[in-house]
């Protein structure tokens, strides 16, 4: 199919599209006042242990890594992402990526983050969707520790 490139003669923004009756038109979209990225910044991550939401394992955090946390906002908005339309839809304004000692998985994006006073109480953790879930330290971790 020979498309042209005709604007749709929306005057709101909007991104690249095909319109028409069979598409045949490519509209370039017009362009956002407002254009917002993805701002990432260093962390200090103050506990010894990390363990995923969904896995067995509780890793340990390394203390020299280099751990970030990520802003998500808006694309094409002021305020936060939370708070726009569809704000009851599970989004988070930022996430947290947490480097650990071991390279099995090497990083872990919102863990649980877990000091070493409390470590006993999450050897258990109760799952929604599966009901009780043991826990056991990770032996990569582990042989690293030594």
């Amino acid at each position: 199919m020979q498309y042209d490139d005709k604007h749709c003669g929306s005057a709101v923004p909007h991104y690249y599209h095909n319109w028409g009756d069979d598409g045949e038109h490519r509209c370039e979209g017009s362009p956002w006042p407002i254009n917002r990225y993805e701002k990432r910044l260093p962390v200090k991550v103050k506990t010894e242990y990390a363990a995923s939401r969904s896995g067995k394992l509780i890793h340990d955090v390394d203390p020299e890594g280099c751990h970030v946390g990520i802003w998500h906002g808006p694309v094409h908005d002021w305020g936060f992402r939370s708070q726009g339309e569809g704000g009851w839809v599970y989004r988070t304004d930022a996430d947290l990526l947490v480097k650990l000692r071991c390279r099995f998985p090497s990083v872990l994006r919102n863990p649980i983050l877990i000091k070493e006073d409390a470590l006993p109480n999450y050897m258990q953790i109760e799952d929604i969707l599966h009901g009780l879930r043991e826990m056991k330290m990770c032996p990569h971790c582990a042989k690293l520790r030594r």
